[in-house]
Formats: C-alpha cells, sequence, structure tokens
C-alpha cells in the first residue's frame, strides 16, 4: 500500500511540475529564470518556452523572468510573449511596424542636427535586457538601453564611476526595480485618482554617451546623462482612452559620471502620438514659462471625466532655483515636449532629481502607441558652445 501512495504522489508531481518549473536549460535563481540570448543555449531555451509556461510562471507574485544579450530581437519576444499577456514595450520603427501591421504608422522620429541652433548629436541605442516582474499581483516590465557608439568604451575612468553613482550594473537596476516596483504596486493604487484603472508600466532605463576634447587635444567620453523612466499607463473601461505618466528620474552630465568640467543646462522628454488610430487629446503640465525654485511643486495629470479618466500627481523641484519649465503640446503632430532649463548657464541640479511629464491620449482600435526620447544640453568648461544629445525615439506598444 505504501508503494503505492509513493507511486500515485510522483506520478502527480509530474502532472503538474512543468507548469511552474523553469524549463530545460533556463538559469534558475531566487524565482528568476534568467535566459542568456548570447548563448546558443539561453536562445534555445527562449524558443522553446511555451506561452503557457511563460504565463504560468509570472503569474507567481515574487517571480521574475529576465532576458540579456548584446541587442536583443525585440519584436520577436513582443509577439510571443508580452503581446499576448498585454504588456508593453519599446520598439525601433522597424520592428514597430513589423509587430502592428495592420497600424498606420507615422514615421516622424528623425532627429534634426541642430536644436536652438546648436549640435544635436543622437545617441542611438539598443536593448541589453529585459526584465518581467510580478509585483504584487501587477505584471510590470523593466527594458535597459545602452548606446551603440563603440568609441563610448565604459572602461574608461569616467563612465566607471557611472556603477557608483547611478547603480549602473543589472543587478542593481534589476533590484531597484522590483523595490520600486513593490512599493509603487502595494496595493495597486496611484497617488491620486478619482477614475482611470491603472493597467501596468515599462520602466525604460537608458544612458546618453558624451565626448569633448581637454587640454592638451585628449579626447575625454562622459555620461552626458541618464533616465530612469517609469511609463505608467492608465485607461478607462473601454480602452478608448489612456493616460501615460512619464515619471522620470533624471541624472544630469556632472552627476552621472563625476566630471567637474561637463553640466547639464536642460532636459527634454518627449511623448508623440505615431498612429492614425491615437491623438493627443492634453498633455501636462501645461504652461509656456513656470518659474522653479528649490521645493516648488506643481501637478501632472488628467481632468476629463467625459474620457473616463481624471488623475493628479504632485511634482517638487529637487534642483536648481530660478529653472524654467516650458510644458507644450500640438494636438496636430501629437507631440509634447516638457522642457527644463536654466538661462544663465549654469548647472540645472547638481543631484539626481524626479520629473513628471503627462499625455492623454484617444486610442479608436484599443492599441496604444507612442514614440518616447529624451534630450540633454550640456556644456563643457573647456569650450564657450553648447551641445545636445538626443537619444533615438522608440515607440511603445500596448494592446488593450
Amino acid at each position: 500500500m505504501k508503494l503505492i501512495k509513493v507511486i500515485l504522489c510522483f506520478a502527480l508531481l509530474l502532472i503538474f511540475l512543468p507548469l511552474s518549473s523553469a524549463p530545460a536549460n533556463a538559469a534558475t535563481e531566487e524565482n528568476t529564470l534568467t535566459f542568456d540570448l548570447g548563448t546558443d543555449e539561453g536562445t534555445a531555451s527562449l524558443d522553446s518556452l511555451s506561452i503557457d509556461e511563460f504565463q504560468s510562471f509570472i503569474d507567481q507574485p515574487g517571480n521574475t523572468i529576465l532576458i540579456t544579450g548584446n541587442d536583443i530581437d525585440k519584436v520577436s519576444l513582443y509577439e510571443k510573449f508580452l503581446k499576448a499577456l498585454k504588456l508593453p514595450l519599446f520598439l525601433d520603427d522597424d520592428e514597430f511596424v513589423e509587430a502592428n501591421p495592420d497600424i498606420d504608422f507615422n514615421n516622424n522620429n528623425e532627429t534634426p542636427t541642430s536644436i536652438d541652433g546648436f549640435e544635436n548629436v543622437l545617441v542611438s541605442t539598443k536593448t541589453t535586457s529585459i526584465a518581467i516582474y510580478n509585483a504584487n499581483g501587477k505584471i510590470v516590465v523593466l527594458q535597459n538601453d545602452e548606446p551603440i557608439n563603440e568609441s563610448f568604451n565604459k572602461s574608461d575612468t569616467e563612465i566607471n564611476s557611472l556603477s557608483a553613482n547611478m547603480g549602473n550594473t543589472l543587478p542593481e537596476l534589476l533590484n531597484d526595480f522590483k523595490s520600486d516596483m513593490d512599493a509603487k504596486y502595494s496595493g495597486v493604487a496611484a497617488r491620486s485618482v478619482t477614475q482611470g484603472n491603472i493597467l501596468t508600466s515599462i520602466r525604460k532605463t537608458l544612458t546618453t554617451n558624451g565626448s569633448y576634447t581637454a587640454i592638451g587635444g585628449a579626447t575625454v567620453n562622459y555620461v552626458a546623462g541618464t533616465a530612469v523612466t517609469d511609463y505608467i499607463l492608465y485607461a478607462n473601461t473601454a480602452g478608448t482612452h489612456f493616460y501615460v505618466l512619464a515619471d522620470s528620474q533624471i541624472s544630469p552630465a556632472g552627476v552621472a559620471s563625476a566630471n567637474d568640467a561637463v553640466w547639464t543646462t536642460g532636459y527634454k522628454s518627449n511623448i508623440r502620438t505615431n498612429s492614425s488610430t491615437n491623438s493627443l487629446i492634453s498633455w501636462s503640465p501645461n504652461t509656456n514659462s513656470l518659474q522653479l525654485d528649490t521645493n516648488s511643486t506643481y501637478t501632472v495629470g488628467a481632468s476629463a471625466s467625459a474620457t473616463g479618466i481624471a488623475l493628479s500627481f504632485s511634482y517638487s523641484w529637487k534642483g536648481a532655483p530660478s529653472t524654467t519649465m516650458q510644458s507644450v503640446g500640438d494636438k496636430v503632430t501629437g507631440l509634447t515636449t516638457e522642457y527644463v532649463y536654466k538661462t544663465n548657464g549654469k548647472a540645472l541640479a547638481t543631484d539626481k532629481f524626479t520629473i513628471g511629464h503627462g499625455a492623454l491620449i484617444q486610442a479608436t482600435n484599443r492599441v496604444l502607441s507612442f514614440s518616447a526620447s529624451h534630450q540633454f544640453r550640456n556644456e563643457v568648461v573647456y569650450t564657450s558652445g553648447t551641445t545636445w544629445y538626443s537619444t533615438n525615439a522608440t515607440n511603445l506598444s500596448y494592446s488593450f
């Protein structure tokens, strides 16, 4: 009789184990499945993972699925797993078109060569890690992008300090992300919500690189700025209107990497609708010239109860005093830009600062899509000029 019971227990274990255990060749550690796409084993293991296995594992609070690689193929990952599970991901232009063939894509992501008469350097990026995490029952995404520019050598002294100042190693990024998401989705409540359902969020972390010529002619690479942005997505019950809150922690030049020769005098956050089925309704803040002193407060949100969305979020400015905020939008182009800057050439901030930027978007096909980018206006002690550094715009895709 005991032998029969043992056999029955073993048979039941075989039946239920595959849905909750890691697939073959996947690295596991503390509720985390890791797929290293830089190895044949990691790629084969992710390819063999079924959507049911993916969902069964990530449905458990505290579980994480981590994908790493030199330049991740985001389309296959999005189409096989994230789209089916109603999770967002940022895609490059060609990737977005491939993943959304039925959407009339408006490709207006060209970066100008100059801004306000100053050189604008486009810093192209690639995705090197994506994490999907279950934060108290709410499944969220982390997407880490790094510069493609091969001359940007992170072994340089200036760049090495980034890890100490920003926590830019992957374990630190992931731990910070999980800790922040656990706190944000404790009880799954926004700071102030009267109407609108919180859907999910995606954290986009990116680094922009820069360079200058020092005394003696040596070229110095440095971190021109970093942005850690949580794009938090809200919707009405019908899925016809969405609110995007871009909650960003910014490390300007001189803070992102310890370097007294450079500083950031301006920063821009850009959100732009990129399809004929999405239209910009309003943006927040909405101001041509808001003067910010240290600890000045401002509100981000939407007061559009007729759409089924009414949200309010309070922010406090922690940068330098006498800073100007310009937050404007254009319903025709679908672009809204939030711009904080100094007019006297001084540093915008001498430490990290948090800033909020939001957009209310109508989606006639219940698919939210917009492009996002960041821009840093920097100055160098060795020159009298100004240089802009802009990240390439990437396109969020989210199916309601």
